[in-house]
């Protein structure tokens, strides 16, 4: 669950700080899935950082050591990630703004905007902006320390419908009623984030 997490946070990041997704959208015919995908200097795509830097539509597929096979497609400022994990298949949705996981088959999973996370870190003391960095990967160093290895091919258009019959829970509104009531608690060095805030699952 944490390695599909944080290729979502990857795609987010660096749409949002290299402003990749701002490029026009093109269809490209869909090649043989044996075949990784060219780039414009005739190279190919090995990671899904490579795949949000030309733009393009693409699919992704990578295993981990354990076996476990991560599906991850990139189009413009979206991105959907299904990875099986111990006989259970893992989503995540990048709509542009806001990133959502769930496991198929459960009625519950949770969702965090993009914006929602920057104001909060914005109207926080130094102290509890930390407590939320701590929580969320480090955006950029998560793009630049990503060497994930993965077979990426030009696709068609994907289907990002959020599933209607799953209650996402925001998690940044979590953070913010928390760090609310404990705006006026001296919290002591070394101290964490409270037990029921989200954390990059294990």
């Amino acid at each position: 669950m944490k390695k599909i997490f944080l290729s979502a946070v990857v795609v987010c990041s660096a749409l949002v700080f290299s402003g990749c997704g701002s490029q026009k959208e093109t269809q490209t015919p869909v090649q043989p899935a044996e075949k990784s995908a060219p780039t414009e200097n005739g190279g190919v795509v090995n990671s899904i950082k490579e795949a949000i830097g030309l733009g393009s539509k693409m699919k992704c597929t990578s295993t981990s050591k354990d076996g476990e096979v991560s599906v991850a497609y990139v189009q413009g400022k979206k991105f959907k990630a299904v990875s099986d994990v111990e006989k259970k298949k893992e989503n995540v949705i990048f709509d542009g703004e806001t990133t959502y996981f769930w496991v198929e088959g459960e009625t519950k999973g949770f969702k965090m905007a993009t914006s929602c996370l920057e104001s909060l870190k914005t109207n926080l003391p130094e102290q509890q902006q930390n407590l939320i960095t701590d929580a969320v990967p480090n955006i950029e160093e998560e793009i630049e320390n990503s060497d994930e290895k993965s077979s990426c091919v030009p696709a068609g258009d994907v289907d990002f419908n959020i599933p209607s019959n799953v209650v996402f829970e925001d998690q940044c509104e979590i953070m913010k009623k928390t760090f609310e009531s404990l705006s006026n608690v001296s919290l002591p060095a070394g101290a964490g984030l409270p037990g029921n805030l989200p954390a990059i699952p294990n």
